[in-house]
Formats: C-alpha cells, sequence, structure tokens
C-alpha cells in the first residue's frame, strides 16, 4: 500500500524529472510564447479590418506581415515545445525502466518468485507509458491554460458580451473535467490491475503448458483465462462509456461552441437583428 505520509507522487516523479528541469523549463517557455501568440491573432484581424482597410494612410503589408510571423513564430515555438517536452518524457521513461529493472534483479530468489512476471511485465510497461503521456502532456497543459488567459483578454477587448458568456463556461468546463477525473481515473486503474492478471495468466500458462497437459488441466486453464479476459473487456468498456459521457460535454463546451453561443448573446445583448 501507499505510504500516506511519505511525499506526494508529484514530488517522486519531481526527483526523476529534476535531471532535466532545463529542458522542461525551456519546453514551458515555448508552450506560453506558442499560445500567447497564437491568442493574438484575432486582435490583429480586428486592426486589419477596423482600422487599417479603412485608413488608406496605414500600410496593409505590414499588419499581413505581422499576421504571417505571428503563425510562423507559433509554428516554431510548438514543434520544438513537443519535440522538446516529448524527448525529457522519454528520458524519464528509459531512466524508470532501468530503474525497474535494477530493483528486480536486487530482489531475492523468494521475493521474486512471489511476483507474476506477466503482472509485472504489464504493469511495469503500462504504467511508464503513462508516466511519459503525462510528463510530455504538461506543457501542451501549460499551452492551454496561456491560450485560455490570453484569449480572454483579447474577447474582453474585442467584446465585453463576448467575454462574460465564455468566461462564465469556465467554471462549467472546470466541474466536467473534475467528474471526469473522479470517474475515469479509478475505472482506469481497475483496467490496469486487470490487464496485468491477464497478463501473468498467459506467462503462467505458456510456463506450465507440459504440467497443464500432464495434468488434464486445459479446460481449468482456459475457463480462468476466458473469465479474466471477460472482466478486463467489461473494465475497458465501462471506462469508454465513462470517456464518451464526459469528453462529449468538455467538446461542447470549447472554443466552436463556446464562440457560437458567445456571438449570438453578444448579438442579443447589442439589440442586433
Amino acid at each position: 500500500m501507499t505510504d500516506e505520509s511519505g511525499p506526494g507522487w508529484l514530488r517522486r516523479l519531481w526527483q526523476w524529472v529534476r535531471p532535466y528541469r532545463g529542458r522542461v523549463s525551456v519546453a514551458l517557455v515555448l508552450a506560453v510564447v506558442g499560445q500567447g501568440l497564437l491568442a493574438l491573432v484575432p486582435l490583429v484581424q480586428q486592426i486589419i479590418v477596423d482600422d487599417v482597410l479603412l485608413d488608406p494612410t496605414q500600410s496593409l503589408a505590414f499588419w499581413i506581415a505581422v499576421l504571417c510571423s505571428i503563425g510562423v513564430l507559433s509554428f516554431a515555438s510548438h514543434a520544438l515545445r513537443r519535440y522538446i517536452g516529448s524527448r525529457c518524457a522519454v528520458d524519464v521513461q528509459h531512466d524508470l525502466r532501468v530503474a525497474v529493472h535494477r530493483h528486480l534483479h536486487a530482489l531475492d530468489a523468494r521475493r521474486r518468485a512471489e511476483l507474476a512476471a506477466g503482472d509485472v511485465i504489464s504493469r511495469g510497461t503500462s504504467d511508464l507509458n503513462l508516466i511519459q503521456m503525462f510528463i510530455s502532456q504538461v506543457p501542451l497543459f501549460v499551452a492551454n491554460l496561456t491560450l485560455l488567459a490570453v484569449g480572454l483578454v483579447v474577447m474582453f477587448v474585442l467584446s465585453p458580451p463576448l467575454f462574460v458568456v465564455v468566461a462564465a463556461s469556465v467554471p462549467v468546463l472546470f466541474w466536467v473535467t473534475r467528474r471526469l477525473r473522479r470517474e475515469l481515473y479509478p475505472a482506469s486503474f481497475g483496467d490496469q490491475v486487470l490487464l496485468g492478471q491477464v497478463a501473468a495468466a498467459v506467462d503462467e500458462e505458456i510456463a506450465g503448458v507440459e504440467l497443464i497437459r500432464a495434468f488434464g488441466q486445459e479446460d481449468v486453464r482456459r475457463n480462468r483465462f476466458r473469465d479474466r479476459a471477460t472482466r478486463l473487456f467489461a473494465s475497458r468498456l465501462r471506462s469508454a462509456r465513462i470517456s464518451a459521457r464526459w469528453s462529449a460535454a468538455m467538446v461542447a463546451l470549447q472554443a466552436p461552441a463556446i464562440e457560437a453561443k458567445g456571438q449570438t448573446a453578444e448579438m442579443i445583448v447589442s439589440g442586433m437583428p
């Protein structure tokens, strides 16, 4: 069981990420810069449409160049952020895999005999993949927060009614995300446990195939494996239903639907036909 008095999982993970903190910092900075520039695009477009096109003294080519420069810089920032963040995540995953391998070799024969080889392989692979995915998504999470913050500021400048509608949807989106995590995390953890049991059953049957045949236990082993596989399949379906329900709600609250509702609300508030 987990030691509740010990450090949290983020602190334990940070011990492995710390050697690559320079790369993590660069990835976070690139994420903020890339999304910050991307959020300024509507503001530049407003300047071009409302000011530059109506004023012949202003240079249209200059603002088009600014718009293109924002696109190029945003693309470069996102590309570098993805490469650096993914490389850091893979390096941490490799260090953890080596540490697990060394720990298993340090165990005595009695302790190794208590472990199910298939369960260890399955959990070691899937859990390390989850850690790698989490680390690679941290810069993206920071980038989305930056886009949200800068986007709200730009919306407030362009249209206060639109800002009010979008800002009001942020707590709802946060609540949906919390509910998704609360329901999906236990379901995903159960999937990993059942997957380990299925892998352990496969390893045991392959390793002991001669004994199983000698004692005529094929049907017993086959039924046990079918039972574990069926429970894993049912658990995966449960996770898929949870993810589909709450992910659909999150998609409905994201930019396209929010923008359309915000524009409608703005028209109603301003009295436009």
